[in-house]
């Protein structure tokens, strides 16, 4: 293989590997799901660093956790065991792997951040938003139930005071609303 052959110092490699955007071919391999490939970049002798981030403040693990692809919750897993710090890294707006995962809705990788890399179920973008904002405004039922088990709390509120159950309501998320109000102790009404 040709990055097995050449043979160059690991900060000129890493120098000469990354894009204009600053993401280096292990973001791409994490992007599209590629286990192989990824397995290969991440040798030591080429420098890669797994946490690297690029301009828009992305690292590999968010590039794969983003994704729908179905061996990303692999390449998570080999990401995130890899550096475990990385499972807490934020991109330029304040976002985890773990907000990443949740607006993809992979339940997959959301069961992977929660009960193997132990990511924190809440966690705050810039905006004060958490997973289970993104979830309950986007009406992921799924998604939302393993953060409420996960202990992710309906009471928190973003920088405009609104809390997941606001976003639901406004979206029209009645399946999501049960759930929260549920969740808080609330009786439900059936229609």
């Amino acid at each position: 293989m040709l990055l097995q052959s050449t043979v160059l110092d690991s900060e000129n490699f890493y120098q000469m590997v990354n894009d204009n955007v600053g993401r280096s071919p292990l973001h791409y391999a994490a992007c599209t799901a590629r286990l192989e490939c990824c397995e290969v970049l991440l040798d030591e002798k080429l420098g890669l660093p797994v946490d690297q981030k690029d301009r828009n403040g992305h690292t590999p693990l968010m590039c794969a956790a983003a994704s729908c692809h179905p061996d990303a919750p692999e390449v998570v897993r080999l990401l995130g065991s890899r550096k475990i710090s990385s499972v807490t890294a934020r991109d330029n707006v304040g976002r985890t792997a773990m907000h990443l995962a949740v607006i993809a809705q992979n339940t997959t990788v959301v069961d992977i951040l929660l009960n193997e890399l132990q990511c924190p179920s809440e966690t705050f973008d810039n905006d004060a938003r958490t997973p289970l904002h993104y979830a309950a405004k986007r009406g992921f039922d799924e998604v939302v139930k393993k953060l409420l088990a996960a202990k992710a709390r309906n009471a928190t509120r973003d920088c405009y005071g609104i809390s997941p159950a606001h976003y639901a309501v406004l979206n029209g998320h009645r399946n999501v609303v049960d759930q929260l109000m549920i969740s808080a102790g609330r009786m439900v009404i059936a229609y």
